[in-house]
């Protein structure tokens, strides 16, 4: 948080300051602080905090430093990152060996493995106390370990230990040789790492006894097996080779971004939708309810869109206790409510609606990490810009009901914002909240209908009128778009 602060924000920091940022002690900022001046002595001095008396410190940093590289190596200098890749790595220690591997007290040692006991716990894992092994569903395990690498990816340095990244690459070269389709870069980067991962698990004979999740149906799990069996090595017992292939399977399908460039994803979806599949309803209904709430919305290619969505539910049935993921999730989502708070808004709403579409069991999974895949897949398929404010209306004239669709219809014309107007005599839906309610009556507050604000006019309301209720949709307008 530190780094962050002082990279975005080119000026002097206090260490009071960074202390209320960092919502810690002044100990505490300058340990850390100089744990960050260490770290640039590894980039070659691209990287460098100064500090002086009565300025605080300042960050100089190279324009071709990579701050997201710092961060990385920050983290993995934490005792708590060593510890848990420690735990993935080897087994068999004590306290006392721990205590002594990271120079601390047994006591210490102890309460940052109680601390990393609730982590794991969050993410639906154990992690014993007294031999310091993880139990949990093996899939969700390995997938847990890639997701802990991989958010220090940016430190481009191979995370595996006890196997090198030539020995998987050349693994991966052969294997793939027979394969009908070639990875890109990053697809290939992120396979590597979880073969290692895989590889690792097998070395401490650790197999997925059970297959992942018997709610996910999806006929490409079959069609990916016939790859995915070539990279089960000879150290899995035959009894696990179906659950190892369908868990690597299912990494493929999962994944939304695995589309064109290697299957016929039209096939796809047009199964899933011919089988009416929950992961199906999921999408389309995502796509319908921002359609609702804008009317002049186009997606673009929207049966990749129905694909990357149908993606996202199959990753999230099939994982759904994992809480782990990269720090840029939180950045992200604070990013989009930045740019545009109503886009962000309605994700929120519909993500809310369409839960009811997974499986009972796995109510608890994490919905940030559902959001900000929700944010990002809709944002590659639309112009964000086209995500307006809809301003809801609701019109009664109780003395010429007639009069309503005239009204409604210079309402709209001559309003500067998009506005959806349900008139007295064509629309009764007493749950519904509008953000306006425009009358001729007053309305008692506890009865129909519900509304952020009310504008009472008289039949027929005259210019002043027009002028007052085109103000006042001016104001809802601008509460939200600067909220």
């Amino acid at each position: 948080m530190f780094l962050r602060t002082l990279y975005n924000n080119e000026r002097w920091f206090t260490e009071k300051e960074l202390s209320k940022i960092g919502k810690c002690s002044s100990d505490a900022t300058y340990r850390t602080l100089n744990l960050l001046r260490q770290i640039k002595y590894d980039q070659n001095d691209s990287l460098e905090i100064i500090s002086k008396k009565n300025k605080g410190f300042f960050l100089q940093a190279t324009p071709l430093h990579s701050i997201g590289e710092t961060e990385s190596l920050f983290i993995k200098d934490t005792i708590s990152y060593r510890l848990i890749d420690l735990i993935f790595h080897e087994q068999g220690y004590s306290l006392a060996d721990l205590a002594d591997i990271f120079y601390v007290s047994t006591s210490t040692i102890y309460r940052k493995l109680k601390n990393l006991a609730e982590y794991f716990n969050e993410n639906g894992l154990t992690l014993n106390m007294n031999n310091f092994v993880i139990s949990g569903p093996e899939h969700a395990i390995r997938e847990f370990f890639y997701r802990f690498y991989w958010s220090v990816i940016k430190s481009s340095q191979w995370p595996f230990k006890s196997v090198s990244f030539e020995e998987i690459l050349t693994l991966y070269s052969e294997k793939m040789s027979a394969v009908s389709f070639q990875l890109t870069d990053t697809e290939r980067l992120q396979f590597l790492y979880r073969l290692a991962i895989n590889h690792i698990r097998y070395q401490h004979q650790h197999f997925i006894t059970t297959a992942p999740n018997k709610n996910i149906v999806d006929p490409y799990i079959k069609s990916y097996s016939q790859y995915m069996k070539k990279f089960i090595t000879i150290e899995v017992p035959a009894k696990y080779h179906v659950n190892e292939w369908t868990f690597l399977s299912l990494l493929l399908i999962s994944s939304p971004v695995f589309d064109e460039l290697h299957i016929d994803y039209e096939i796809r979806v047009n199964w899933h939708k011919n089988k009416k599949t929950p992961a199906y309803l999921f999408a389309i209904s995502i796509i319908h309810a921002y359609k609702l709430r804008n009317e002049k919305l186009i997606f673009m290619d929207e049966t990749k869109l129905i694909f990357r969505l149908l993606s996202s539910y199959v990753y999230t049935v099939a994982f759904p206790d994992l809480t782990i993921h990269h720090l840029n999730v939180a950045s992200m989502l604070h990013s989009v409510s930045e740019l545009n708070y109503i886009f962000f808004e309605q994700s929120q709403q519909i993500m809310s609606s369409i839960l009811h579409l997974f499986p009972e069991a796995i109510k608890q999974f994490d919905q940030d990490y559902l959001l900000y895949n929700i944010l990002l897949i809709a944002s590659s398929s639309l112009k964000l810009e086209e995500i307006r404010k809809e301003i809801t209306v609701k019109l009664i004239c109780t003395v010429e009901p007639l009069s309503e669709e005239y009204l409604s219809q210079k309402l709209i014309k001559f309003s500067n914002h998009d506005l959806i107007v349900h008139t007295g005599t064509t629309q009764q839906d007493h749950d519904k909240h509008y953000d306006l309610l425009l009358s001729d009556i007053q309305f008692d507050k506890h009865v129909y209908p519900h509304a952020s604000k009310t504008y009472i006019w008289d039949f027929l309301p005259n210019e002043r009128d027009w002028k007052n209720i085109f103000a006042l949709i001016d104001s809802i307008a601008n509460e939200d778009e600067y909220r």
